[in-house]
């Protein structure tokens, strides 16, 4: 695909991935993240739906984490007081209240710490989980590897046999993905499946749970892996100044060429100034790749409002003293349940915030030649 911009500028936009699936994005598609520990943390980052939103920029897009920490196929987490039944129905009720169109589902973590002799019964149970999960809203299904651990130094322990363990239910979820005729994503496999496992700088506080630089790196690797594309761009140029319009905020580098300079070093300024990178007028004839983000005041800006938005939609479904609300002792605070939805439209004013801060912004850089 080529877009044509001012100063001859052609970019063609490049797929770090090379085998990305054929979702079909659609205007005002809702989509959900389910899972555990993993799913629910990506919401305080912002970094995932950051990606996800820059790369689907204009098409009205929104998403929803319902992600619940420690939660199995069978809803063990998302129960209160009840059976792990509880639970499930739980998310089978808000399923059913957001009507998604597509559902992005990460489980498998927690489950591997049971080794090969639990792979049939999750397996089992994630059946039952997508059939639930497809009855209730009819969306478009993407299974979703966990991703790998991590070994850091002592005294936490060593973590080469776990992954082992996940890489086996990474590919029992493939072939379930497959029988079902459901889209598959290896995250495990992208960020290195467990080949990697003795990283510097780490991308977890532990060895499991991933900090905040963790879903930064893991964040465009989950949009190339599910169809959006935040990949690099090429750009070339014939002139001293260029401007561009990035398809997706969430872009790693720049590929710049700029022919027909004289002889001379030059510096390459952003829109606001900002001194990027002086080089000689060959090596920006033969290209050099910029890795600092050139727009990162506007990801910013966006991640923020998505994280401002995700801490609303929680309280939104996942309210404190729900059981005074909604359970048992609905019978002594039960009338403030009218309230809840009243989070609603603050919700829909949030999403409205990120599509719009989502829509690509120019950004215009400068080759200035340098006095001698």
């Amino acid at each position: 695909m080529k877009r044509r911009f001012a100063a001859g500028l052609v970019a063609t936009w490049l797929s770090a991935i090379s085998t990305v699936m054929a979702i079909e994005w659609r205007e005002g598609d809702r989509v959900v993240l389910v899972g555990n520990t993993f799913v629910e943390r990506a919401q305080s980052y912002g970094h995932v739906e950051t990606s996800l939103a820059a790369g689907l920029a204009g098409r009205s897009i929104t998403f929803r984490n319902l992600g619940w920490s420690g939660d199995t196929v069978y809803g063990d987490a998302r129960s209160y007081f009840g059976p792990p039944q509880e639970g499930f129905d739980r998310l089978s009720k808000h399923l059913e209240e957001i009507k998604p169109t597509i559902i992005v589902s990460v489980y498998g973590a927690v489950a591997a710490f049971d080794g090969p002799a639990g792979l049939d019964s999750f397996l089992k149970g994630y059946a039952r989980l997508l059939d639930m999960m497809v009855e209730k809203t009819g969306a478009r299904v993407v299974l979703m590897s966990p991703p790998p651990l991590e070994n850091l130094p002592s005294p936490l322990p060593n973590q080469d046999a776990q992954n082992r363990n996940l890489a086996a239910y990474r590919d029992g979820i493939q072939k379930l993905a497959s029988q079902r005729g459901h889209d598959f994503a290896d995250l495990f496999e992208a960020m290195g499946a467990g080949r990697l496992a003795n990283r510097k700088p780490a991308l977890t506080e532990n060895g499991v749970h991933y900090t905040e630089p963790g879903y930064a790196v893991i964040a465009p690797l989950i949009a190339e892996l599910i169809g959006v594309d935040s990949s690099p761009m090429r750009v070339e140029a014939n002139s001293a100044t260029v401007r561009l319009t990035p398809r997706s905020l969430a872009g790693h580098s720049v590929l710049l060429k700029v022919s027909g300079l004289s002889p001379g070093d030059y510096t390459l300024n952003s829109t606001d100034g900002q001194t990027i990178l002086t080089a000689s007028d060959r090596v920006w004839q033969e290209g050099t790749t910029i890795h600092q983000r050139l727009w990162s005041r506007e990801y910013d800006q966006l991640r923020q409002a998505v994280i401002d938005k995700n801490q609303v939609f929680f309280h939104r479904w996942r309210p404190q003293n729900e059981t005074y609300l909604f359970g048992f002792r609905k019978h002594e605070q039960g009338n403030n349940a009218v309230e809840v939805p009243q989070f609603d439209p603050i919700v829909a004013a949030a999403d409205a915030k990120i599509q719009a801060l989502a829509e690509p912004q120019p950004v215009t850089l400068t080759l200035t030649k340098r006095s001698n």
